[in-house]
């Protein structure tokens, strides 16, 4: 009977163990799912404003390329006047 007894908690102490673990997994799954999407998160937050300093300075390039297109008409311009 004491045998049976101890066989019993003794099963009892390894299937609760299993459910314990089984605990921590889904914590750990839990967390892991939070850091991940926070992770995600901060990626596309970082991309976005990659691509806003990208555009920036395409702006600023297609801005610099027309001022000096600008400038090169008019020195065109005022040469072809001042030549006869």
């Amino acid at each position: 009977m004491r045998l049976k007894l101890f066989l019993i908690s003794c099963c009892v102490l390894i299937l609760s163990s299993c459910s314990t673990d089984n605990t921590l997994q889904t914590q750990n799954a839990q967390i892991d799912s939070a850091v991940n999407a926070n992770v995600s998160k901060h990626d596309a937050e970082n991309v976005a404003k990659k691509d806003s300093i990208l555009k920036a300075i395409e702006l600023q390039r297609a801005d610099s390329i027309t001022q000096r297109a600008q400038l090169e008409e008019r020195s065109k311009a005022q040469q072809s006047v001042k030549t006869p």
